[in-house]
């Protein structure tokens, strides 16, 4: 008989910790961000201002399912959300059988504790998930008010079996220009391409990214010292798990260029990337790319998953996309409204203050803050 056991405290999560990759292998959503030290590691960094709700489906005494789920409250609405929020690219349920079996029990739970929840947001889920059919069923079985949005594509490369297959696929274009870029970094000197995974550079990564954000006027994600540890430590976890890669760019002694990403179940998951604005004439993250590329095929690597982001070079280089949902579940109308009037005002106050703040730099700066604006968003597109 099929049962739901809520986790509501770090103690009984650390229970979890023996079987939970062991299920996840065999879910069909086995993604890094879905692994027991990623939850585990966002949750002690990001979780004090939420609550605990994971919850564990069981076939008797055999645990069958998981859903790492979490509750952010604030003035008005408690929201249901996967653990892992604002650094994963996918979110997921992690079931091996009875999918709308667990699901069914999964939501009867719920509508059984109305009072812990006025909205469910499940976002990021894949569109190929073995989970979203099985969801929506179970949705609309129980009559629940719900919108199913798309989030954004995931641009992605199935890697083949040699370099050469591969380049076949890019444009002459990409091919020359980056064949041009490596001529201009041998004529600078000796250069290196280090795809160690060691982490003993992370800082030198990290004030890079810092830097090469900070030039456009936008802050990098590093800058939070809250993040900035999250991804530390998540990179010695990685590095002890054999999943963590962090690969370098150096010429003449000096880093200038670095991608950091994961290698887990045979896909490379590409989270970052930064290079130093003083090389920008040799591409030097279009080099690095090219070679993390040429050294994820030889260790058969099978796909290399850009993430989410709308950069125009993952498209060049990718063959194939993944999209991604956002499945937003209300407990009544009320919540509804709430929550998109709420979203409304944000958006609204949010447009005003940054109307206001582009017509003070356009009065300080005159045209020269056009013209700033428009040199800002092409090297937005020209990391690599």
């Amino acid at each position: 008989m099929l049962r739901v056991v809520p986790i509501t405290t770090l103690e009984s999560l650390l229970e979890l910790k023996l079987y939970w990759n062991s299920l996840l292998e065999k879910s069909g959503t086995n993604y890094i961000f879905l692994t027991f030290e990623w939850i585990l590691c966002w949750w002690q960094h990001f979780g004090k201002r939420r609550e605990l709700h994971v919850l564990t489906v069981w076939d008797d005494e055999t645990l069958i399912g998981i859903a790492p789920f979490m509750i952010r409250s604030n003035k008005l609405l408690k929201y249901v959300e996967f653990i892992g929020r604002g650094t994963a690219d996918y979110h997921d349920f992690i079931l091996v059988k009875d999918r709308t079996k667990c699901m069914d029990i999964i939501f009867s739970y719920f509508m059984q504790n109305g009072n812990i929840w006025d909205i469910i947001d499940i976002m990021l889920i894949r569109d190929d998930s073995p989970n979203l059919v099985p969801l929506y069923e179970v949705l609309q079985k129980y009559s629940i008010r719900f919108i199913s949005n798309n989030c954004y594509q995931c641009p992605c490369i199935y890697l083949p079996q040699s370099w050469d297959l591969y380049e076949k696929t890019l444009s002459k274009n990409l091919v020359n220009d980056t064949r041009r870029c490596l001529r201009r970094l041998k004529d600078l000197g000796p250069y290196e391409i280090i795809h160690s995974g060691t982490n003993d550079v992370l800082d030198s990564f990290f004030d890079q990214h810092i830097n090469r954000w900070k030039a456009l006027g936008i802050s990098s994600k590093f800058s939070n010292k809250v993040y900035r540890k999250f991804y530390s430590n998540l990179a010695t976890i990685g590095k002890e798990r054999g999943w963590f890669s962090l690969s370098c760019l150096v010429s003449n002694g000096r880093p200038i260029s670095f991608i950091y990403g994961f290698i887990y179940s045979g896909i490379y998951s590409y989270l970052f990337s930064s290079y130093d604005l003083s090389y920008k004439y040799v591409s030097p993250g279009k080099i690095l790319l090219q070679d993390l590329l040429l050294n994820c095929i030889k260790n058969r690597v099978y796909i290399f998953d850009f993430g989410g982001g709308t950069e125009s070079y993952k498209f060049q280089y990718s063959n194939f996309n993944r999209e991604t949902r956002d499945v937003m579940v209300f407990r009544d109308r009320f919540s509804d409204i709430i929550h998109y009037t709420f979203s409304s005002i944000e958006k609204t106050y949010l447009l005003r203050s940054l109307r206001k703040v582009y017509k003070v730099l356009k009065w300080f700066f005159g045209d020269k803050y056009e013209k700033f604006i428009i040199k800002g968003n092409k090297n937005a597109d020209l990391a690599f």
